[in-house]
């Protein structure tokens, strides 16, 4: 990587490597500024992203506190700031904010009951900010910085551990935990800070639902029959309690589904150990990934649009994406200046 006279700092984060390396325009839209006339940045924030970083932070606390105080006080202070910022840019909504917050309250109700306690160190949230290798390998780049945010680290059997908190939809399956770059570049960083190469990552995922009641359905296919607990294998309840329902009303419980029930997971922990070699090769990639917004930054490399249509899906740029006009990127979007061109400061959002 050529650092030439430029010697300001430039952060790199997780979230703008995965742009530049899955869609050009995407990483552009966000950071690069050459699309549009200048990076942009949605006015609405993401329900899902806050809800996601005061989980983090909560469960983060409840592990170094062992008390659901501390965890319900680490996450207002999570939304409170995030709040802060929404008011700051005029798109704050109380009854979202209202109804996240009484949604996490149930959800770590529930995960404080069937999650142990266990000793996390105690400096939360700790942020890293890493000078990334040069290309030669002989020193670190005086420009490019890698920003990260570690929800924890832990011993066991004397051995340091990397922990990561999620709040998932869906439970990760093993493999796609274990192929995550993410927790590399994390391990790697946290590495470089202390000099002590972490065993592995933990992660912790949460379903993002609490125990519901027994579905009840019409029974016997008529209107005037009563409710009676449905047999649906995808229902969000307790093999326990669907089996009380069946017994108060009087009907045979259905194995298939009780099986079902009770292999349900509401939680998982998955702990991915490092093979030799494999954060040493977690540095070479980092290098690879500044040279490449080194060239986006410069544009020597033009961002490439819609390379793989599946990264469509879900992204705050696709209405503008074919041709940014210019009232729709101004009715949707905050103007900011290229994030070469800002002056660099550790952030959340970065």
């Amino acid at each position: 990587m050529s650092e030439g006279s430029r010697t300001s700092t430039r952060l790199l984060s997780f979230t703008e490597i995965s742009k530049a390396l899955s869609c050009q325009a995407q990483w552009d839209f966000a950071y690069g500024g050459h699309l549009a006339g200048s990076a942009l940045s949605p006015k609405m924030v993401a329900p899902r992203l806050s809800g996601g970083r005061a989980w983090g932070a909560a469960v983060a606390a409840f592990h170094t506190e062992h008390a659901a105080g501390a965890a319900i006080e680490a996450m207002d202070r999570s939304l409170d700031s995030d709040a802060a910022e929404q008011k700051d840019l005029g798109v704050y909504d109380g009854a979202s904010h209202k109804e996240l917050r009484l949604e996490l309250l149930h959800l770590l109700n529930h995960y404080v009951h069937i999650a142990e306690p266990w000793d996390l160190d105690p400096q939360l949230e700790r942020e890293l900010l890493i000078p990334i290798p040069s290309r030669t390998g002989v020193r670190s780049s005086n420009r490019y910085k890698l920003l990260c945010y570690l929800d924890g680290t832990r011993q066991i059997n004397g051995q340091h551990w990397i922990v990561e908190f999620k709040l998932r939809g869906a439970l990760s399956s093993v493999e796609q935990i274990a192929l995550s770059r993410q927790i590399r570049y994390y391990a790697w960083a946290w590495w470089q800070a202390t000099g002590i190469m972490p065993t592995g990552v933990e992660v912790h995922e949460k379903l993002n639902q609490v125990p519901k009641p027994p579905r009840m359905v019409q029974g016997r296919k008529r209107t005037d029959a009563p409710l009676v607990p449905s047999h649906a294998k995808d229902q969000l309840c307790t093999a326990e309690a669907y089996e009380d329902a069946c017994a108060e009303h009087e009907v045979e419980v259905n194995e298939a589904t009780l099986e079902s029930l009770k292999t349900r997971k509401w939680h998982q922990v998955v702990p991915i150990i490092f093979r030799a070699g494999e954060l040493e090769e977690a540095g070479r990639e980092l290098v690879s990934a500044a040279q490449l917004i080194q060239d986006l930054d410069s544009g020597k490399l033009w961002p490439v649009r819609n390379a793989w249509p599946g990264n469509c899906r879900g992204c705050f740029f696709r209405e503008i994406c074919p041709a940014p006009d210019n009232d729709l990127v101004d009715a949707l979007y905050i103007r900011e200046p290229p994030k070469r061109e800002r002056e660099e400061h550790a952030s959340p959002s970065t």
